[in-house]
């Protein structure tokens, strides 16, 4: 590893003061992009998947993709791409970025680009003994509109690139798996609003008086084709076919990676105010929350749900998303069909491991620094005064340990959230 993380060069660049930039956005098309040297060849709208103008093939035959881009100002910018994961692999496609000749920091040197996968059949099939069995996966074959984010889904939000005014060169390179590349967008980041704001963009709606129950198991988009439906013998799990079989959840083990997603479609027949209730268990981080970010319509409605905590429960509870004093979200839907996502993150958890790994640095370059001091010579029969040799060596200790109580402090705080869950049925 040869650059910083994330959150350390981003960090640096607000001290610098570059911040977000404001209200830019750039529209790259497939006929403006290069490999290499040359002009990047274009794929005819027949073959382009139902794409609105020629794209561009990229496969392993095309080391890299470049193009430039010239901003009003110094700022931080993210970037999205139109994609289309050709068919034939599970693994998902991924490329690497760099942002005039070098790459920003850690996790630019892997962007991963997922894949839709989906039930072969909405209805599961049966043994001979009429147990349920797993659904065969398929590919869902669609185009897709992403911005580039952290693999390990540690930072939840669109990474951000550092450009300076003026004309910039920007450079994917190739790391594995074919895929259509269509229309690449720079813009500025869009913060997410707070509920209040939500709730005034929606303006007074009717809170609607009605139940819709869907089955978390029936699942029509997800991520990763091991994201599977499981079965639980639990008498308040429906539905529930007594000694039989029954996949009747979803997730478990199978959904625990930062940046997993799955992917309900729900109806409503009227518009107005709904409140959203996940019935679940989450037992594998033990008095440790987990977290999702939900999105409606591929969007996420408001700040306080990216992510939202599902807390330690060995049994089967029903969580009401609500805020810290337990009062319910209310949630704009319009009449018809929407889609609701949710994605594992992990990235409340960042700031602990980001310290870990400062923690780890530190105490090797001690490690080294005392090696120095002693001569790298371990010798039972010799004693050494150690703050004689470094001085600052108590301090310094000590700030390590500062550090981790802060930390540990910190999931303790995490673990210790506990709202008021309104009861459902």
């Amino acid at each position: 590893m040869t650059e910083d993380y994330y959150l350390q060069v981003k960090q640096k660049w607000e001290q610098a003061g570059y911040s977000d930039s404001q209200s830019f956005q750039a529209v790259i098309h497939p006929a403006e992009l290069y490999a290499g040297s040359k002009k990047a060849e274009l794929t005819p709208i027949s073959q382009a998947n139902g794409y609105d103008e020629q794209v561009v093939l990229w496969n392993e035959l095309t080391p890299e993709i470049n193009f430039t881009v010239n901003v009003p100002s110094d700022g931080l910018y993210q970037i999205q791409i139109d994609y289309f994961a050709l068919p034939g692999k599970i693994t998902p496609p991924e490329r690497g970025i760099q942002i005039n000749g070098e790459y920003q920091y850690f996790e630019s040197r892997r962007i991963v680009f997922p894949r839709l996968w989906a039930n072969e059949s909405e209805q599961f099939q049966t043994d001979e003994l009429g147990n349920e069995v797993f659904a065969k996966q398929v590919e869902v074959q669609r185009w897709q509109s992403a911005a580039l984010t952290d693999a390990s889904y540690l930072n939840n939000e669109p990474l951000t690139f550092y450009l300076k005014k003026g004309r910039n060169e920007i450079k994917l390179l190739y790391l594995r798996e074919a895929m259509l590349i269509g229309r690449i967008r720079v813009e500025s980041p869009e913060a997410l609003p707070s509920y209040e704001d939500y709730l005034q963009r929606n303006g007074a709606s009717d809170e609607i008086e009605a139940l819709y129950t869907f089955e978390a198991e029936k699942s029509d988009l997800k991520s990763d084709s091991y994201i599977q439906a499981i079965a639980s013998g639990d008498a308040n799990v429906t539905p529930n076919r007594g000694s039989l079989i029954t996949l009747n959840t979803l997730g478990g083990d199978s959904w625990k990676h930062g940046g997993q997603s799955v992917t309900w479609n729900i109806n409503v027949e009227k518009t107005g105010y709904y409140e959203l209730a996940f019935k679940y268990t989450q037992y594998f981080n033990i008095n440790m929350p987990v977290f999702r970010k939900l999105l409606i319509d591929g969007q996420v409605p408001f700040r306080e749900v990216a992510p939202y905590p599902f807390p330690y429960a060995s049994d089967w509870e029903n969580e009401v998303l609500s805020n810290d004093k337990g009062e319910p979200f209310k949630f704009y839907l319009t009449e018809g069909e929407h889609q609701l996502t949710l994605i594992a993150d992990p990235s409340p958890y960042q700031r602990v491991i980001q310290t870990v790994r400062d923690v780890m640095e530190e105490l090797n370059e001690l490690n080294l620094e005392i090696k120095m001091a002693t001569g790298n010579t371990q010798d039972v029969y010799r004693d050494w005064d150690i703050t004689e040799q470094m001085p600052d060596i108590t301090e310094r200790l000590n700030g390590i340990a500062g550090k981790l109580r802060e930390e540990y402090q910190y999931l303790r705080d995490l673990s210790g959230k506990i709202r008021i869950r309104p009861e459902i049925c």
